[in-house]
């Protein structure tokens, strides 16, 4: 099973991940943080705040907050999900509801 095995705040909402499989990438969170109309999400938008991310007990996730408050699996991760950056206003439109959704 794969897990996070670093993560590495990179500047702004950046953040470098290496797996246990090898893969790496460079995830930018700014699309996700800035758009999302949720005001959890809100403080987080602050890179000193931003910069208090933690890997999960388990290797599977990424969160912020004691309380976990904003969280990412790992999947998403990996594949870059949270940070799915439109290029035109039909994807735009699409990304907007995906925030949307609770």
């Amino acid at each position: 099973m794969r897990k996070i095995a670093t993560a590495t705040y990179k500047g702004d909402l950046l953040i470098d991940f290496v797996f246990t499989d090898g893969h790496k990438n460079r995830v930018d969170f700014a699309p996700f943080f800035m758009a999302s109309p949720n005001e959890l999400i809100e403080p987080f938008r602050e890179t000193a705040l931003f910069q208090t991310f933690q890997i999960g007990p388990t290797g599977q996730s990424i969160f912020w907050g004691e309380d976990q408050a904003v969280s990412f699996g790992i999947d998403s991760i990996y594949d870059r999900a949270p940070v799915y950056v439109p290029v035109s206003a039909t994807s735009m439109a699409t990304y907007l509801a995906y925030l949307a959704v609770d």
